[in-house]
């Protein structure tokens, strides 16, 4: 398939929303695990900054594949938008609710970097597989 039309395919689309949600599942799963049941790994400096970017980056990429493979024209800023919308939300959760996590706006940083990595690595495949 050539140009806009590259996901779309009837047999994928079902199985990336499956991904998709599962995905969002995990991170709803590690975001709301109590503090106190993290592993502690301290000889990797920023790791948990790294894992906020790859969750979200991979949400992204996800989202934006899913969005691709369907009928429906949505604009990916909506999507991005609420991809982020996501990610705040948990932040402000984690600091409102009495499980040994707190609000970081360092940790929505790195997710929406990973946001953005998400995009550029789609935009960038999607571009490729076009050519």
């Amino acid at each position: 398939m050539i140009g806009g039309k590259i996901y779309r395919n009837k047999k994928t689309y079902p199985l990336l929303k499956v991904i998709t949600a599962f995905w969002i599942i995990i991170i709803f799963y590690l975001s709301f695990i109590p503090g106190n049941d993290l592993p502690k790994i301290n000889n990797i400096p920023n790791l948990d900054k790294i894992v906020h970017f790859s969750l979200y980056s991979v949400l992204s990429f996800l989202c934006l594949s899913t969005l691709s493979s369907s009928k429906r024209k949505i604009d990916k800023k909506i999507v991005l938008g609420i991809i982020f919308s996501i990610g705040v939300f948990v932040e402000i959760m984690q600091g409102l609710l009495p499980i040994q996590r707190s609000f970081s706006f360092f940790d929505m940083m790195a997710n929406t970097c990973g946001i953005l990595a998400g995009l550029l690595v789609f935009s960038l495949l999607k571009r490729t597989i076009a050519t």
